[in-house]
């Protein structure tokens, strides 16, 4: 088992808001940082493409949105207790790039594609 926001978890992460995109057919460049986990800040960056989801060690400088978030948000996130929006409008999960950009991606985190990969990351995280 891989412990979540762990470099471990960061080499091969399943990004729930990334998936959900892809599924829907979007195109997009993530950066994801996660702070105060065992490992202190783990960064990744998901490419999203042709319905598919790639993942890249580190935030790559071309990206077209990051979030970031603290270990125990992206926790809660995880484990359903609150929506990514939720945590972007309670000002937990910090953002950037073009508002049109960031609210499509934030758009995902709603509907089934969403949850079937949340669910696909807590069984990988044990959580």
């Amino acid at each position: 088992m891989v412990v979540f926001a762990s470099e471990q978890w960061a080499e091969n992460p399943i990004d729930p808001l990334a998936e959900a995109f892809g599924a829907s057919g979007g195109s997009v460049r993530i950066g994801r940082s996660i702070t105060g986990g065992p490992d202190g800040e783990v960064r990744w960056t998901a490419v999203v493409a042709n319905g598919s989801v790639t993942y890249l060690g580190g935030v790559h400088d071309d990206v077209d949105v990051t979030f970031t978030d603290k270990a125990k948000v992206a926790t809660s996130i995880l484990q359903g207790e609150f929506s990514p929006n939720t945590g972007f409008m309670r000002g937990q999960t910090k953002v950037s790039g073009p508002t049109s950009t960031l609210l499509a991606v934030l758009a995902a985190g709603s509907g089934d594609a969403y949850e079937a990969a949340r669910k696909r990351a807590l069984d990988q995280a044990g959580l």
